[in-house]
């Protein structure tokens, strides 16, 4: 599977950026790339290899840290992405009726 155009533009529109014209070739050629890496992961005989249910059984327990608040009340630089919003809220579009 290959990215064109229209794939390109219907992600930036998902995902909400833009790229430029004269970029777009660049940014699909290297999308392209990415997915033929990913392909070739289909490539590999992982038959011998039992699944994995969590990562961190791996290495032992994850270490904890102490359950405080941090760095909150920056509802500014919160919504500053935000493409629409209400006061301090994001305002998404309604998607069930």
């Amino acid at each position: 599977m290959g990215v064109d155009t229209k794939t390109l533009d219907r992600i930036c529109e998902l995902s909400r950026i833009e790229i430029k014209e004269e970029n777009k070739q660049d940014v699909i050629s290297k999308l392209d790339n990415v997915i033929h890496w990913m392909d070739s992961l289909n490539e590999v005989d992982t038959s011998k290899v039992e699944p994995l249910v969590n990562v961190s059984s791996l290495f032992g327990s994850a270490p904890w840290r102490e359950d405080k608040a941090t760095g909150g009340n920056k509802v500014e630089q919160v919504l500053k992405n935000a493409p629409s919003q209400m006061e301090e809220h994001f305002l998404v579009p309604k998607v069930v009726e």
